[in-house]
């Protein structure tokens, strides 16, 4: 005789399957929202590797919604949901392993609002990414068909997924696109589309969506500019969908005819606003690379990558690994700043200003400097770059029979000469014979000895004068540091 326990427990099984079934049923079949099933069925995030590659300027940030700003970093990671800003004279650039290269204009900002997002309803995986405002430059190949990247502003939404764009919406009510290479789909922004696309009817959903979204393609070399016309006339016609009863009666042909959009060729000349980046997708290896850090002076000039950099600046470099140099240039010499990159190592330098004179004292009174540059003969009869340097203060005129100067340098002096319209007499200093003709006025060349590369000191007999005397200063052609 059968156990009646069998039997129940039997009677619970199967009524656990029929559960199970009706609610996929309600899910899928009926496809009722439900957030549960949206994040177990419906969308997976995926695995994301990224890189941020350059960053230019002190206004570079990141925040997801409702946090608070951070600084764009070497390790900062690429998320969904995270919102990255550029401020004026500010540059961002990022690499995403399998999509492609990003780079932000000053004063632009994106919402990254999907990243490597797998749809399960349509077997694809997107990115969505909004640009808010600003210029923003791309250059993606996700190698797939079923990969894809939208992109939306106020005025237009585009998907590609293999191109070269750049998306400017610096102007209200527009959009313009530019492509260098590939092709885009693009259509004008609508919320009444959104709307559309929650429709429950999903073959004419799916239909009506490949024929807006395929009806404006932009080629390479090509560009256009989507505004509120455009927008007015997508509106337009998905209302006509909407209140037909059979879309069927609608010809596909009439339908693309009122969504083209007009697009131009890309003139020579046209796009001198923008300074497209110098990106290799092709050879970048997201391995093998460290980060430089620079933060540039006030004053000095300063060069890195075949390019000056701007002062009072912030920098940030994706470089392959090995030695690099960046030159601080001063015009009467050039400081070599050398350094290696480590794989996924960092490397930060922050460049103080050099002078060369930086303090002058008459006995213990510290004294004004006055430095221009100055083309004279150095010891070995070469014509070279120096500075010049004149002292002014009150109480300079000395009035005592022995006065000491003291000049402090940031750089080791190689030379040191005193300049005087009258005759000085030293025990350090040595009467070269020649002479310099400087606004107007006759002075004589004195060798001073050195005894100490950094501060310089000089004890004469007799009166000193400011406008009567200046000293000549030679450094070396190159100062090697190795940070």
């Amino acid at each position: 005789m059968v156990d009646n326990k069998n039997f129940i427990f039997l009677y619970v099984i199967l009524f656990l399957v029929i559960l199970f079934f009706s609610f996929l049923y309600v899910i899928f079949i009926l496809d009722i929202k439900f957030p549960v099933s949206d994040l177990l069925f419906k969308e997976k995030d995926l695995e994301v590797v990224s890189k941020i590659v350059y960053v230019e300027g002190n206004d570079v940030y990141f925040a997801f919604k409702g946090g608070n700003k951070n600084e764009l970093e070497y390790n900062t990671a690429i998320k969904s949901g995270m919102i990255i800003e550029t401020g004026k004279n500010s540059y961002a650039g990022f690499y995403i392993k399998d999509q492609g290269y990003y780079y932000l204009f000053p004063e632009t900002s994106i919402y990254i609002k999907k990243l490597e997002k797998y749809i399960t309803e349509k077997s694809v995986k997107e990115s969505l990414i909004n640009l808010e405002k600003g210029v923003f430059y791309l250059d993606v190949n996700f190698y797939s068909i079923n990969s894809y990247l939208s992109l939306e502003t106020q005025d237009c939404v585009c998907e590609l997924n293999e191109a070269k764009l750049l998306l400017d919406k610096t102007k209200d009510f527009e959009t313009e696109i530019f492509c260098f290479g590939g092709k885009i789909n693009y259509r004008a922004y609508s919320e009444k589309f959104k709307f559309f696309e929650q429709k429950k009817n999903l073959s004419l959903t799916n239909s009506i969506e490949r024929l807006i979204n395929s009806s404006n393609v932009l080629n390479k070399n090509r560009h256009v500019v989507v505004d509120v016309t455009d927008q007015n006339r997508l509106d337009s016609i998905l209302n006509r969908l909407y209140e037909s009863e059979n879309t069927n009666l609608l010809s596909k042909e009439y339908i693309t005819s009122l969504l083209k959009i007009a697009d131009k060729e890309t003139g020579s000349g046209i796009m001198l606003n923008y300074e497209i980046p110098d990106f290799d997708m092709i050879k970048f290896n997201v391995g093998d690379k460290g980060y430089m850090g620079i933060v540039t002076p006030a004053n000095n000039r300063i060069e890195f990558n075949d390019r000056t950099l701007d002062n009072n600046d912030r920098y940030l470099y994706c470089l392959d690994t090995g030695g690099y140099t960046v030159v601080q240039d001063l015009e009467f010499t050039k400081i070599m700043n050398n350094f290696n990159i480590n794989e996924n190592g960092f490397t930060g330098l922050v460049i103080e200003d050099v002078y060369g004179i930086t303090d002058a004292y008459l006995d213990n009174m510290r004294m004004n400097i006055s430095t221009t540059l100055y083309d004279a003969e150095d010891g070995n009869g070469q014509k070279r770059k120096s500075l010049l340097v004149s002292l002014t203060g009150n109480g300079f005129d000395s009035q005592g029979n022995e006065n000491t100067i003291s000049l402090n340098s940031d750089l080791p002096v190689k030379k040191f000469y005193l300049l005087s319209v009258s005759n000085i007499t030293s025990d350090n200093i040595l009467q070269t014979g020649k002479s310099e003709l400087i606004g107007g006025k006759r002075y004589g060349v004195y060798e001073v000895a050195i005894n100490n590369k950094n501060n310089l000191q000089l004890t004469i007999n007799g009166k000193f004068h400011e406008d009567e005397n200046m000293f000549l200063i030679f450094f070396d052609d190159i100062y090697i540091k190795k940070n």
